[in-house]
């Protein structure tokens, strides 16, 4: 039962993330350009990869061997997630210490938490 419960969240998360980036209409200044996404870790920066193919670039902020807990804020991570048009995120508070500062210092209003048109997984209903 709850192999069952993680793979129906599973799917859901796929399902949203898919269907986020096809709505992800091309920003007018690049119009030929890819969607730039920034995930927080690896993990979901592959799966952004493999949902979003080669219409979307994507980079993790928290690398494979980091604690993702305890990411070291960095300069070049506030002028990545400035120019992203997605920003994906754990949640869960697992990136509480670290990715707040960074995405009120970005003044990117399409990844600004609580801003018309974005968008939680977080806030899916409970299957």
């Amino acid at each position: 039962m709850h192999r069952l419960n993680f793979v129906t969240r599973l799917t859901a998360i796929f399902t949203a993330l898919a269907f986020t980036i096809s709505q992800l209409g091309p920003p007018p200044a690049r119009a030929a350009g890819k969607i730039q996404i920034m995930a927080a870790t690896t993990d979901l920066a592959s799966l952004a990869q493999e949902v979003g193919g080669d219409k979307i670039n994507v980079e993790s902020i928290a690398r494979g061997y980091q604690d993702p807990h305890f990411v070291d804020a960095k300069p070049s991570f506030l002028l990545k997630l400035k120019h992203a048009d997605l920003l994906i995120v754990v949640g869960l508070e697992l990136e509480i210490g670290w990715l707040p500062p960074l995405i009120n210092q970005s003044t990117n209003p399409k990844i600004q938490v609580g801003a018309p048109d974005t968008w939680t997984l977080r806030a899916l209903p409970e299957f």
